[in-house]
């Protein structure tokens, strides 16, 4: 288990980290989690509520 997280670790999330992704929680959660949604959980139906 502590292997999967340091892979994920690796190969996910720290090269998200080092685009340095500027977030504003004044745009709320439809537009920050798409810029995150390759190392969140699935929010169903969050895509088709905003178009």
């Amino acid at each position: 288990m502590l292997k999967e997280c340091q892979t994920w670790e690796q190969d996910s999330l720290l090269p998200l980290a080092q685009q340095r992704i500027e977030l504003d929680l004044d745009d709320g959660v439809k537009v920050n989690y798409l810029k995150l949604q390759d190392v969140l959980a699935p929010i169903p139906g969050l895509a088709a509520k905003g178009e």
